[in-house]
């Protein structure tokens, strides 16, 4: 046998041996052994495992078996043949069923093994034939199935999953035979560190995708560190509550202790402090809302130490604790009427003072009521609004019931009286909606024509009116179009009643009726968003519709740097939708600005939080990142971009634009849903990072 002969078969020998070898290493019987202890467990895992036992259990009925179907169920899999791969990993008697204690000590020993093991467990569910290499119509359907399980609607040719699973192939397969071994398929996914992190982090990425514990596999600093950063960024809007809290206190004690050394009973010593208390935040209610005033601070240097973002927070405090103050002042009054004179309590409530007062917590209550959560999340934007609409008459009760309330509030009622006619004089300018377009995703856009003389800033929001849908009513949306351009667009997603009207007067419109409808802005008002433009490194975060004041922000910027510069040295965009179609009125403009960007000043990072991002979608995931390595368009968005799975991970974004910007401050601006926000602005906090937070 000639030389080269017997060096070809050694390496063929070598090659089946570590063939056989993956191949016993890929069943299921390779999983880690149950005598590894408890202790080894991650403590998300522990979390995980409790939450599987009780879901498990659920699903798998009196049989105390699971099939494809339960396990289909259980996981919010689609496809019952994508449960079958994920089944057949674990089922060791591949009897199409597994014993539930059976899956979750598979579950456990594979939660205790390595990287490679978990490589190894997402490697079984794509070999489908159990043969230890993965073929292209393995990959193709695997490919075909998380397609499938995503509802993607493919953006190109090149996204179909023949070419995608080539592609896999092109790249990976260095023997050359068409498929891929598992050390083939080990080294493509390590040269892709995100996809690597999605499979192997924790159990929770493939057996629970997208559940809140993955939001906190980052290591949380200490609690001293990360309250000293805490403080440091919150320390205008602490130091403006520590303000209020002790003029609250000053009154109350001074009004107490005056009633005091006059001998009156300490219920009476209460009830007098809770007025105080009422006088004083009867003068602040009014200040937070003056959309104007604060609209011109905004575009001050005041707004980098004032949280005027946290203006209408501020509001909603003041108002509870007034609502606090006033049960507690009405029951002391009671409750020394009863100790006093039991059978007086009735004829001291129909006196002057406890009429006016019983009327006043009333309509108190019925305004409180208007603002709770469920309200306002449950689309009942008339309620709020008519019982908003009380405090007219709120305010003259109040000065009835105590005649001292005029001396506290009569200046900013003035103030306020006047910001309120100038915004009736600048709503009588009419506009027209000159086009209507309903999206997918629940958005409805609008394009306006915008009034002679409107001077609007970049991030600003305005009120809208449009007499054809509710006579009376305005709403706040946030300008979507750069200043720059010659009409105003505006993105209204479909959440109360007057949003989803509209966007059923939308649909109809766009159905026949496409002349100008009249309608009516008051603004526009200063956002915090505005002070982007004037930082030299920001972040930007949003989540959903909460990219609307962004839009304008970015287009201005990309815009001005064109022209004559700009501020600003680097932008990191980042945007998080659930699904594919949520993504579909921004990506057109964000693609185009990114071809407009030549120096490189904005980088887009997307997220698309819906999709799957676990071991069952490992070669549609892989493909995806492969095809932008090639500069292909995204799968998702069409785009030069690429959009990533999953949810970022902030610590490590943060920490990475914290490390580019070589010490010099970094702004994060957010908006979006209240759980983000608190876990972004947490994450700032711990990096001493400013963060910002958009609200109207």
């Amino acid at each position: 046998m000639a030389r080269e002969d017997r060096i070809d078969e050694s390496a063929r020998a070598s090659e089946r041996a570590r063939r056989t070898s993956e191949i016993r290493e890929l069943s299921p019987q390779s999983l880690p052994p149950r005598s590894t202890p408890d202790r080894a467990l991650h403590p998300l895992d522990v979390s995980l495992l409790e939450r599987l036992q009780t879901r498990f259990f659920h699903h798998a009925g009196t049989d105390g078996r699971i099939d494809r179907t339960e396990l289909a169920r259980a996981l919010g899999i689609r496809s019952e043949e994508l449960a079958e791969r994920v089944l057949s990993a674990f089922d060791r008697d591949r009897d199409g069923s597994i014993d539930v204690d059976d899956f979750l000590g598979s579950v456990r020993r594979l939660l205790f093994g390595s990287t490679r093991d978990r490589l190894l467990f997402a490697f079984r569910i794509h070999d489908a034939d159990r043969d230890g290499k993965l073929s292209r119509r393995e990959l193709e359907r695997m490919i075909a199935l998380g397609i499938a399980e995503q509802e993607l609607v493919l953006t190109s040719s090149d996204a179909r999953p023949e070419r995608l699973a080539a592609k896999i192939l092109r790249h990976a397969d260095r023997s050359s035979d068409g498929s891929l071994s598992f050390s083939e398929f080990q080294t493509v996914v390590d040269r892709h560190p995100a996809i690597l992190r999605h499979i192997t982090t924790s159990g929770a990425c493939w057996i629970a995708p997208n559940e809140d514990l993955l939001e906190r596999y980052d290591s949380v600093p200490k609690v001293g560190f990360r309250l000293k950063r805490y403080l440091q960024n919150h320390a205008t809007w602490l130091v403006m509550l520590a303000v209020w809290a002790g003029l609250n206190v000053c009154l109350f004690e001074l009004a107490r202790a005056k009633y005091a050394a006059n001998g009156h009973h300490p219920l009476v010593q209460i009830a007098r402090g809770c007025g105080a208390c009422l006088n004083l935040n009867g003068a602040l209610i009014l200040l937070p809302m003056m959309r104007r005033a604060i609209s011109a601070l905004v575009r001050t240097p005041m707004a980098r130490f004032l949280r005027i973002e946290e203006m209408v927070g501020f509001h909603r405090l003041v108002g509870s604790a007034m609502f606090g103050f006033a049960i507690v002042h009405a029951l002391a009054h009671l409750s020394n009427y009863y100790f006093t004179d039991p059978s007086g309590v009735f004829d001291k409530l129909t006196t002057g003072a406890g009429l006016t007062g019983v009327t006043w917590l009333v309509v108190f209550a019925a305004m409180w009521i208007g603002t709770r959560a469920a309200v306002l999340r449950g689309g009942r934007f008339q309620l709020f609004y008519a019982t908003h609409s009380l405090y007219v008459l709120w305010f003259l009760v109040g000065v009835l019931h105590g005649p001292v309330f005029i001396w506290w509030v009569g200046v900013p009622l003035l103030a306020f009286a006047v910001e309120q006619i100038v915004r009736r004089l600048r709503r009588a300018r009419q506009t027209h909606v000159l086009e209507s377009r309903v999206l997918r995703s629940g958005v409805t856009r609008l394009t306006l024509e915008k009034p002679e003389g409107f001077a609007a800033h970049a991030g600003d929001f305005v009120f809208v009116r449009i007499p054809s849908l509710a006579e009376h009513e305005w709403h706040p949306f946030t300008i979507s179009s750069a200043p720059e351009r010659p009409h105003l667009t505006l993105h209204v997603r479909a959440l109360g009643d007057w949003t989803k009207a509209l966007r059923s007067w939308a649909e109809g419109r766009h159905r026949g009726d496409s002349e100008p409808v009249p309608a009516y802005l008051d603004g526009p008002y200063g956002a915090p968003c505005a002070d982007i433009l004037k930082s030299r490194r920001a972040v930007l975060v949003a989540g959903g519709i909460g990219v609307t004041p962004f839009a304008s922000v970015l287009e201005s910027i990309v815009l001005k740097a064109r022209q004559n510069g700009t501020a600003l040295f680097r932008v990191d965009f980042y945007w998080l939708n659930r699904d594919q179609y949520s993504f579909e009125w921004f990506t057109e403009l964000l693609g185009k600005l990114t071809l407009l960007d030549e120096a490189g000043l904005v980088r887009v990072h997307v997220y698309m939080t819906g999709a799957r991002s676990d071991a069952t979608c490992a070669a549609l995931n892989l493909a995806a990142a492969l095809a932008h390595s090639e500069g292909l368009p995204d799968l998702v968005t069409g785009q030069r971009f690429q959009t990533h799975v999953g949810h970022p991970v902030w610590a490590t974004e943060l920490e990475r634009i914290a490390a580019d910007a070589a010490g010099e401050p970094v702004d994060v601006y957010f908006c979006g849903p209240d759980g983000l926000g608190k876990q972004l602005g947490r994450e700032c906090a711990a990096r001493g990072l400013r963060f910002r937070r958009e609200r109207f």
